[in-house]
Parts: C-alpha cells; structure tokens; sequence
C-alpha cells in the first residue's frame, strides 16, 4: 500500500449515471486513522471514471504515488489514463492548483485544456500517465496536515467503427462541472502524507556467525576452495578464504558451543558473541539447537555433523565444503523474530565434527 492517500472528494452533484455507476460502492467512509485506505467520495478506491461525449464511461482516471529516491516518502503524483470498451486515447490534458480559480478557464467558466500544465500532445494507445513531483505542487511529505488540491482531467478519445470510420469525443475525469455552457468537470482531491515505519537502530544489521567450541575442540578454519584440489590441505590459514570453526571430535554426550557473530579470521575480538549453540550427542542422534540471546534473532541456520572435519560432498569428486548452503542442514527465511532452531541428525557413529553456521540480525 502507499504512503498517502488520495481522497477524491465531489463537490456537487455528479450526473445521475455516474453515482448509478458508483453505486456498488458507497456506504465506505473516510477513516483517517488508517493511513492505508485511498478514498473517492465514499468509495474505497482511488479511481474516478472518465466520461465522453457527457455520457459514455470511455475509461477510468486513477491516482498514485512514488517514492523517487527510496528515503520512505512519497513524492511524486502519478496520474494515469486508462480507456477501456474499444477506446483509446489521442490527447490528455490535466491541471491542477490549490484552489478551483487555478484551473484556466474563459470569461464565461468554460475550460481551456490547451492551457492545462500538463499536455500529452499526439498520442494513441490506451493508457497515459502524467508523472508530477510533489515540489511543483508545493507538497512537501512527511507532514501531519493534509493537502487539498483542485484538479481537471481533459482527454481525447476515439473508437473504431470500421470501415475506416471513427467516433471521436471529449472525455473528462468525472466530477462537478464548471460553470460555463460548455461541458467539462473538474474534483478535488486531498492527499495526507503517511508515516514510515521507524527505521531499524543505526546499527541494526545481519551478519554471519558460526559455532566456536572450548579449547582445542574448536578449530579455526580458513580455507580457499576456489581452485582445485578442494581438499583440507587448503584451510592452513590463508587470509584470502572463509572463516568459521570445526569442532570436535565430539563422543557421546551433552556440549555447548559459543555463537560469534562477525569474528572474522576466527578473531572473536572483533566479533560479537550473540548465543549459543547446545549438542546432545546420545547413542545414532544428536540434537543441535540454536539459541540466540538477547536482542539477537536468527535468520538463516545450516549445520553439518559427520565423522570428518569438514563436510564432504558425496556428488561429483567428493569435494570438501565449507559454503554453508550446501551444508545438509539448512533452514533459511526463518519467520521473524526468531530466537531458537533445532537440527536432528540420525544414523551418527563413534566420534563427530560440528560446523554449525548462522545469520544472525540484530543492533550489532
């Protein structure tokens, strides 16, 4: 949903076919508690009908609204025409000002859509959309009063007759008509910025994190396994690979591995300790749950559990890996919010290794 509303509110009686046409929709008031609700009258859209010839429904005009350069404000105006029932449109003209004086019209209150600020020129097809920022129209969002805006929408339409022959005719977004002898309409919407949801704290990010065992049950591993041979002889250390720990060898039993965040080159000093990690090893399972701490979720977790140190891909040459994603045991899009995952492993035997892995978000 966008971050305004556009609420097209008719200022005096539309003709008789175009509240028929509306009728299906009325009995919706404006609410303006929910700023995700786009109003016309006391309908819930954000369209109003374009009528030719002062009696043909030829299309719909529509309201909408963009966010140029994604800071979570709306500020640009779309305006589109859409012709439907074998309509297309060859002009489209369409002013807008702060009050109705500010809409050109002759002497005697007829429209001059040549005078519009906003002018298609030649055009076919059956859409068009005038893309207006919102600092032509002295609308600045974020802000807690509304904008009231007066508006006329002009077009030019035809159909195909056949044969060669065409049916021209005038259309006008639907609304009140101007004073003059000569039929046109004009409306009036109003438009309230939305408030952004607050953004995250500054330091609120997600990061990678893996399992570090005590002592010498945890084993730093820093391996490039771009270039073959992908064997553990290329995890001595090299700056240039990815961190994380292999732990183990693991017998049967209870054992708690530390959750580093961000510990690059296994250097916990410049990472974040942000949970745990519990093994219960007993008989052909082991049971490994991830457990964050406070302020701290998971995101995505991937585990491998297995006789060698690292995970050894049965596929292709039985290549080592240390890229989590295509460790056994992945669980990732995690719902929100979430603080604990637990991994069963069956079918283990003697002596195991742990590389547990994990994206963890939080305000690091």
């Amino acid at each position: 949903m966008k971050n305004f509303i556009f609420s097209i509110l008719l200022l005096a009686a539309i003709s008789t076919f175009y509240f028929l046409s509306c009728e299906k929709d009325m009995g919706v008031s404006h609410n303006p508690s929910n700023p995700d609700v786009i109003v016309i009258n006391t309908t819930q859209t954000n369209c109003v009908q374009i009528i030719a010839g002062q009696n043909i429904v030829a299309g719909e005009l529509c309201f909408d609204d963009v966010d140029t350069d994604n800071n979570g404000y709306d500020d640009m105006l779309k305006v589109t025409y859409t012709t439907t029932n074998g309509w297309e449109l060859t002009e489209a003209h369409f002013h807008i000002a702060t009050g109705l004086s500010g809409i050109p019209v002759t002497k005697k209150g007829n429209p001059i859509p040549g005078q519009f600020a906003y002018n298609s020129g030649p055009i076919t097809g059956t859409t068009y959309t005038f893309n207006i920022p919102f600092s032509s129209l002295n609308i600045t969002c974020p802000s807690t009063a509304p904008f009231s805006r007066y508006y006329a929408a002009h077009c030019v339409v035809r159909k195909d007759l056949g044969g060669g022959n065409w049916q021209t005719e005038t259309g006008w977004g639907a609304g009140p008509g101007f004073s003059g002898s000569n039929w046109g309409m004009y409306n009036q919407f109003t438009l309230y910025c939305d408030n952004p949801p607050p953004p995250p704290p500054p330091n609120y990010r997600c990061e990678t994190a893996f399992g570090k065992g005590i002592g010498s049950l945890a084993t730093c591993f820093i391996c490039n396994f771009e270039d073959p041979p992908y064997l553990l002889q290329n995890c001595g250390g090299s700056q240039g690979g990815r961190w994380g720990w292999s732990n183990g060898p693991y017998n049967t039993g209870t054992y708690t591995l530390e959750l580093w965040a961000a510990a690059g080159q296994c250097i916990t000093s410049n990472g974040t300790l942000v949970g745990s990690i519990n093994i219960n090893y007993s008989g052909s399972t082991a049971v490994v749950t991830y457990t964050t701490t406070s302020g701290f979720t998971l995101d995505e977790v991937h585990l491998y559990v297995g006789s060698e140190p690292l995970y050894k891909r049965t596929q292709g040459q039985q290549e080592y890996t240390i890229a989590p994603g295509q460790f056994p045991k992945i669980a990732e899009g995690l719902p929100p919010n979430t603080t604990s995952y637990s991994f069963n492993i069956n079918n283990l035997s003697g002596p195991i290794y742990v590389v547990a892995h994990a994206v963890v978000c939080g305000n690091f």
